[in-house]
C-alpha cells in the first residue's frame, strides 16, 4: 500500500482475512487479505489477491524384494523419494505384481507396478517400479558317513536333510565308489533327486559322505561325526555338489 498524500510505500503487515487460509485446489484462486499500516493515522485496507496454485511434484519408488520359493510374498511397499504427501488420506490404492518371466523359469521375476496407487489432483506424481525376484529354494542334503567291517554287506546309505525342503520328497538312491578293501569310499548323489512337481522350484545341493571299511577286528559304528553339516554350505557350491 502507498501513502495517499506522498505516494510512498507504507510499512505495515499483510494477513489473510480468514484464519488458516489454504488453497483447496490447483489453478488460479482469489483470497481476501488485510493490510494493517504501522502508522495508526491510517486505517486497514482490504483487497483481493490472485494466487496461482501449482501441483506439488512428488516421486514415489516401489521397494524391491528377493525371496525364495515357498516364502510368503512380502507386503508391497513404497517410499517417497521427492516431495511430501501433506495428508496420508491423499494417497489411495495399492501396488500390483506383474509377472515378466516365463513359467518354469527360475528365478521368477515380477514387476512391482503402480496398480491402483493414486494421489489427489494437487500432486504431480512420478512413479518408479520395483522388482520381486523369487529364486529356486536350495535344499541341502548331506550323505551320512558310515562304517562297516570288511566282508560285511553295505549298510543302507542314508542322508540328512539339512535345510530347505518344502513341498515334495526325495526320490532315488545314493551310490558309493567301488571297492571292498579297508579304507574310505566316497558316497555320491547317484539318482537322488527332489520330486517337487514345481518345475525345478527346489534346487538340490548334495554334500558327499564316506563309507569307511574297517579291518575285521575293528569295531564298526556310525561315523557321522566325520561330517560337519552346515546349511551355509548351500551358498558355497554353485554346481550343487559339495565334498567332505
Amino acid at each position: 500500500c502507498v501513502d495517499p498524500e506522498t505516494g510512498e510505500a507504507m510499512d505495515g503487515v499483510w494477513q489473510w482475512a480468514e484464519p488458516n487460509t489454504m488453497p483447496k485446489s490447483v489453478g488460479v484462486q482469489s483470497f481476501k487479505c488485510i493490510f494493517t499500516p504501522y502508522d495508526e493515522t491510517f486505517g486497514n485496507t482490504e483487497m483481493s489477491v490472485s494466487v496461482t496454485v501449482n501441483r506439488q511434484p512428488i516421486a514415489i519408488k516401489a521397494d524391491s524384494h528377493h525371496i525364495q520359493y515357498g516364502d510368503a510374498v512380502p507386503t508391497l511397499t513404497w517410499q517417497v523419494t521427492e516431495g511430501r504427501i501433506v495428508n496420508p488420506s491423499h494417497l489411495t490404492g495399492s501396488l500390483e505384481l506383474v509377472k515378466t518371466s516365463a513359467d518354469g523359469v527360475w528365478p521368477e521375476m515380477y514387476r512391482i507396478a503402480i496398480g491402483t496407487l493414486a494421489l489427489q489432483e494437487q500432486y504431480d506424481m512420478t512413479f518408479t517400479e520395483g522388482t520381486l525376484m523369487i529364486s529356486a529354494r536350495k535344499v541341502v542334503v548331506a550323505a551320512q558317513t558310515m562304517a562297516k567291517k570288511a566282508g560285511e554287506p553295505d549298510p543302507a546309505l542314508q542322508v540328512t536333510i539339512v535345510s530347505g525342503l518344502g513341498s515334495g520328497q526325495l526320490t532315488g538312491s545314493l551310490t558309493r565308489d567301488e571297492g571292498e578293501e579297508p579304507g574310505e569310499y566316497t558316497i555320491r548323489q547317484g539318482t537322488l533327486a527332489i520330486a517337487d512337481g514345481d518345475n525345478g522350484a527346489q534346487n538340490l545341493v548334495f554334500v558327499e559322505g564316506k563309507l569307511v571299511i574297517l579291518e575285521n577286528e575293528a569295531e564298526a559304528k556310525p561315523m557321522s561325526s566325520r561330517v560337519v553339516v552346515n546349511a551355509a554350505w548351500a551358498d558355497a557350491y554353485e554346481d550343487g555338489v559339495a565334498t567332505t
